[in-house]
C-alpha cells in the first residue's frame, strides 16, 4: 500500500491515486495522479517515483488554469539556457517575498499565481 498521504485543500480529506485515464478518459497515459473523490481537484505525480509523489497539490479547474498560464510565462526564462532552473525559482522567490523551497508553481494558490505573474512581468517582461 502507498505510503504517501496527499489531502484535499478543497474537501481536508485524503486523495485517490488513479490512473490518467479517469481524468482524462480512455487512450491517456500520463501516468498517476492524486485525485479527491469528492470535487475532483488532482495533482500529477512525478514518473518514475515508486510512491508516486505529488507535483504539488491538488488544483480545481480554476487553479491549474492559472498555473498552467503561469508556467507558460515563466518556463521560457530558465528553459531559453539564460538561468538555471534553480536560478530563476530563486528571482521568482525574492520577488514574492518567500523562501526559494517553499517557491514552486505546483504549490501556489490562486494569490500566489497572480503575484508570481507581476513578478515575472516586472524581472522578464512577460506581459501578465
Amino acid at each position: 500500500m502507498n505510503d504517501v498521504e496527499v489531502i484535499c485543500p478543497y474537501c481536508n480529506i485524503q486523495t485517490e491515486l488513479v490512473r490518467s485515464v479517469e481524468i482524462y478518459g480512455e487512450g491517456s497515459d500520463y501516468g498517476y495522479f492524486w485525485k479527491c473523490p469528492d470535487c475532483n481537484a488532482y495533482v500529477g505525480t512525478h514518473s518514475g517515483s515508486k510512491k508516486h509523489a505529488p507535483l504539488g497539490t491538488p488544483a480545481n479547474e480554476e487553479l491549474r488554469g492559472r498555473r498552467k498560464s503561469l508556467h507558460e510565462k515563466f518556463d521560457p526564462a530558465w528553459k531559453d539556457g539564460n538561468l538555471t532552473r534553480s536560478e530563476a525559482y530563486a528571482i521568482l522567490a525574492d520577488g514574492m517575498s518567500m523562501p526559494v523551497n517553499r517557491c514552486h508553481i505546483g504549490y501556489f494558490t490562486i494569490e500566489d499565481c497572480i503575484l508570481a505573474t507581476k513578478v515575472i512581468k516586472e524581472k522578464w517582461g512577460k506581459n501578465g
